[in-house]
């Protein structure tokens, strides 16, 4: 488990998250996958229900909710040696992220919960042995939508969600060779 400082873009917005990842090299290809989630939340989204019974979002209204967001991703790339004990490995791949609603109350609904999108991702790890079992690494990667449901739509248009988990991310961790 690392965590996981994500600066998206030029707004400087940062999101803390914990990552589960799960990866390996055969024949210097990367694989990995694993699942993200955030310690942090939204601003606050209001909402009201229109004449039609559904939920919109304005900015004064009392109902109000914050969204977390979890993430599932899959990166595959090549592992190119830089040194002994040193390598860097170009990768691409897909992430998938679900928004959490968390109610002020929960006499309503919102279709807003678990709504999704999906990111293409392109990154580039340096790996460091600090010994025969165990070293560290450290990550950049860059994420840019190419799909998002209406309900991810609707509350993005709020509170501009997409700052939360779009543009550049790094990671510092640790790993265990086998």
């Amino acid at each position: 488990v690392s965590v996981r400082r994500q600066t998206a873009g030029n707004n400087g917005y940062t999101v803390h998250a914990g990552i589960v990842l799960c990866g390996m090299y055969l024949f210097n290809i990367n694989l990995e996958c694993g699942w993200t989630f955030s310690y942090d939340k939204s601003d606050k989204v209001y909402w009201y229900r229109n004449k039609q019974g559904y939920y919109e979002s304005y900015d004064e209204i009392p109902m109000s909710t914050t969204y977390g967001f979890s993430s599932c991703f899959v990166n595959i790339g090549y592992g190119f040696q830089l040194f002994n004990r040193a390598r860097i490995t170009p990768k691409i791949g897909i992430n998938t992220v679900v928004l959490k609603e968390e109610k002020e109350a929960d006499d309503y609904n919102t279709y807003a919960n678990e709504a999704y999108t999906r990111l293409a991702l392109g990154a580039c790890n340096i790996d460091f042995a600090l010994s025969q079992h165990l070293g560290i690494s450290f990550s950049y990667e860059y994420t840019e939508p190419f799909s998002m449901s209406d309900g991810f739509k609707v509350v993005d248009k709020t509170i501009n969600l997409k700052r939360m988990m779009i543009g550049s991310n790094y990671k510092i961790g640790t790993f265990i060779y086998f």
